[in-house]
């Protein structure tokens, strides 16, 4: 007996080293890593579960007050220290959890690993013995991680040793040591099966986490992508009216993301004069599933107009009923304006084309290749028989062959080399016929005063060439005509006397005369000469014609 009170002392004297011992650990570094999962179930669960047994052990030891053994008072000082410290560390864990939750839970186990054997050293009756295999039980279940499990196993079974040691020898002890042999056997079995658990528990929540992540993150790009592309979305069930935008639809909106919105919020959004259209298109789409895809105006809360390109389409079910409406909605204000812009722009510089009466201005590289077409009249692809785009990224000898190509090209180069403006004109002929071109080469420059590329303003000269081959001709045949009027004029003159004197030699000669005969016909040949001259006269603006014959005798007298 004194021996086993030597022991029973000296549990009681070890017990607070061992605690303090643990708790020196507990604040150092721990080098063995432990899943971070099975900290958190661990840490979780340790502090309720101390919170029984710390008031347990503590009740335990106020018992061992009441019994009247020599070693009662040491054991009831144990147990109630024991469960005291128990108590605390609950306490105290639950306003600062630990962070090492296996190597405070290891500190309470052999906690009650000591209590355990100092009861047992002082009663030792087989039945007190199965208090061992409830905390080796208990240790499989708290300690997950293999290596704690194990330490405070093998301590708990030097603590049992220890005890049985101390003990008269009974069959009954045997008996006792292959029971928790077999409650130790159990204990590792089912810690295996449990960490089995928890390893699938923990490869579920990662996947889960993964999964997760991976949708947060599919989600976030999402969300980027709708931003930087201003395209947001939208989803509508027709039968309980539920919409759904996403942050980027508020956004384009005017609208707080997440906030309520109805389809009467999105029509009264719209422009008044956009709304029947997209009314109708909507109706078509939940009627018959054809698609909406039309630009409509939208009036923001603050006042600012914007246009938007909706798209969307209707699943039906198998009885043909509209069950969802999905689609996009996409801010194309810049765009529009970009388009209205430069569609102003199209039309000042058609104006200014025309004002030169000039029918194209383009672009020219160093190649000789057409790379943008600036302005167009709009009767130009038309009367040439060849469109815009049959020029815009050609080389001009593959419109405008042989020498007429080869001139422009040459000026080209030169406005290249020297910067200078060029003037050319070129005959080319297009479907529509032969025209003729002037064609002024101007310089444009870069940011450093580099030639990067020739504009070239084409006017057709078609109908001005025409004009001044006609109006040579007019001067031509003005000038014949003058000439011509001079000379009737002049012969005209010479007639007066001709017939004049033929006439009246007609008249003194007899009728059976034989000049008679020649002086008629030199009459009648004056006459045709004077009605040839009359004729001249009149081409030439002098429409002044002879006398009648019969009234020569009037001014020329016998």
């Amino acid at each position: 007996m004194a021996m086993r009170e030597r022991w029973l002392a000296v549990s009681c004297s070890i017990a607070p080293g061992v605690w303090g011992a643990a708790v020196r650990r507990y604040r150092m570094p721990i080098h063995h890593e432990v899943d971070e999962t099975a900290e958190s179930a661990l840490r979780a669960a340790l502090v309720p579960t101390l919170a029984i047994v710390g008031p347990t052990v503590f009740l335990a030891g106020l018992f061992w007050t009441q019994v009247d053994r020599p070693a009662a008072p040491l054991t009831a000082l144990a147990l109630v220290v024991c469960g005291s410290l128990l108590g605390a560390m609950a306490l105290l864990w639950h306003h600062r959890p630990p962070q090492a939750a296996h190597l405070a839970a290891a500190g309470a186990i052999g906690l009650l690993w000591l209590g355990t054997m100092v009861q047992l050293i002082a009663l030792p009756d087989p039945v007190l013995g199965s208090l061992f295999l409830v905390v080796a039980i208990g240790t499989a279940f708290f300690l997950v991680d293999f290596r704690w499990m194990m330490a405070m196993q093998l301590f708990g079974a030097g603590c049992w040793f220890v005890a049985v040691s101390l003990a008269p020898p009974s069959p009954q002890w045997v008996l006792e040591g292959y029971v928790l042999l077999v409650g130790l056997a159990a204990a590792l079995a089912f810690r295996m099966g449990r960490l089995r658990s928890l390893r699938q528990i923990r490869e579920l929540t990662r996947e889960s986490q993964r999964r997760e992540m991976a949708s947060q993150d599919a989600n976030t790009a999402l969300r980027n992508a709708q931003r930087i592309a201003k395209v947001g979305s939208y989803e509508w069930n027709p039968e309980t009216q539920e919409l759904h935008w996403s942050d980027e639809n508020y956004r384009i909106f005017g609208m707080t993301p997440g906030q309520s919105v109805t389809t009467k919020d999105f029509f009264d959004a719209v422009h008044p004069d956009d709304r029947p259209r997209l009314a109708e298109a909507s109706v078509e789409s939940l009627r018959g599933g054809a698609p909406v895809d039309l630009e409509f105006r939208i009036q923001r809360p603050d006042g600012e107009e914007r246009v938007v390109h909706g798209r969307g389409e209707t699943e039906f079910d198998d009885l043909g009923k509209p069950i969802r409406h999905a689609g996009t909605s996409h801010d194309i204000t810049k765009q529009h304006r970009a388009a209205e812009e430069l569609h102003a722009s199209k039309g000042r510089l058609k104006a200014i084309l025309t004002a030169m009466d000039a029918e194209r201005a383009v672009v020219v590289s160093r190649d000789g290749v057409v790379t943008a077409i600036l302005g167009e009249v709009p009767t130009a692809s038309g009367r040439y028989g060849m469109a815009a785009t049959e020029v815009e990224g050609r080389r001009v000898h593959d419109f405008i062959p042989g020498e007429g190509g080869d001139r422009i090209l040459e000026a080209v180069a030169e406005t290249y080399a020297t910067g200078n403006r060029g003037e050319v004109e070129a005959t080319v002929e297009f479907p529509g016929g032969v025209f003729y071109f002037g064609v002024s080469l101007r310089a444009l420059r870069s940011s450093t005063g580099e030639v990067e590329s020739v504009l070239a303003i084409v006017r057709d000269m078609t109908q001005l060439k025409a004009d001044a081959l006609a109006l040579r001709q007019a001067q031509k045949l003005e000038s014949l005509g003058m000439l011509a009027g001079g000379i009737a004029h002049d012969f005209n003159n010479l007639l007066v006397g001709i017939l004049g004197n033929t006439e009246m030699a007609l008249e003194e000669v007899d009728e059976d005369s034989s000049v008679r005969k020649q002086l008629q016909d030199v009459l009648q040949a004056s006459e045709r000469a004077a009605d040839l001259t009359g004729q001249l006269l009149a081409y030439a603006g002098r429409a002044a014609s002879l006398p009648d014959p019969s009234i020569w005798r009037l001014w020329w007298p016998r």
